[in-house]
């Protein structure tokens, strides 16, 4: 399913102007998010204690955006 994922995120990468996706922090492909980010030279916006777990405890999540400038 992960190859899948980064797959599509390279065809939508190429094909469109801006491409954004958002995850919570306690996700652990987290830090493959931030390599693809920082390999296409996107942005990554760190959003402090927006998200409520399960255990009520508030988690951060962060916004990734790839702006291609032709």
């Amino acid at each position: 399913l992960g190859r899948d994922v980064f797959q599509k995120l390279e065809e939508l990468v190429k094909t469109h102007h801006r491409v954004e996706w958002r995850v919570v922090g306690s996700n652990p492909v987290k830090r493959h998010y931030d390599k693809f980010c920082k390999r296409h030279n996107g942005y990554i916006h760190h959003w402090h204690e927006t998200t409520k777990d399960e255990y009520g405890n508030y988690i951060d999540s962060y916004t990734y955006e790839i702006v291609n400038r032709r």
